[in-house]
């Protein structure tokens, strides 16, 4: 899992896709991400850890991750809605909590 995901990160890289957010997190973390209808990123994080082949067993707490903002950051924060914390960006960096077993966080100002 994580080799595809390097893998994919290259080639967006290369052509030129490579947004302004980069993910720090466990490989199995699933990250997808939109807007709402307020215009603030909304990023899902869901733990994948229990994934075994057709189903799903018991998944396993994944540590805290980051998210890197390449553009610095400035004026944005960031709202856990499952954990219900705040959180700066500190130097364009913004430190999440553990998933068990999913986490929806939403940016304001990205």
């Amino acid at each position: 899992m994580s080799m595809f995901r390097e893998f994919f990160e290259l080639v967006l890289e290369h052509i030129g896709l490579m947004g302004d957010l980069e993910f720090e997190l466990a490989p199995q973390v699933e990250v997808t991400f939109n807007k709402n209808r307020g215009r603030e990123l909304v990023v899902h994080l869901i733990n994948m850890s229990g994934a075994r082949g057709r189903n799903f067993g018991q998944h396993l707490p994944i540590p805290a991750g980051k998210i890197k903002m390449r553009n610095g950051g400035q004026g944005v924060k960031m709202r856990t809605l499952v954990g219900s914390m705040t959180f700066e960006v500190e130097q364009g960096v913004v430190g999440l909590p553990g998933i068990d077993p999913f986490e929806v966080a939403v940016s304001q100002g990205l």
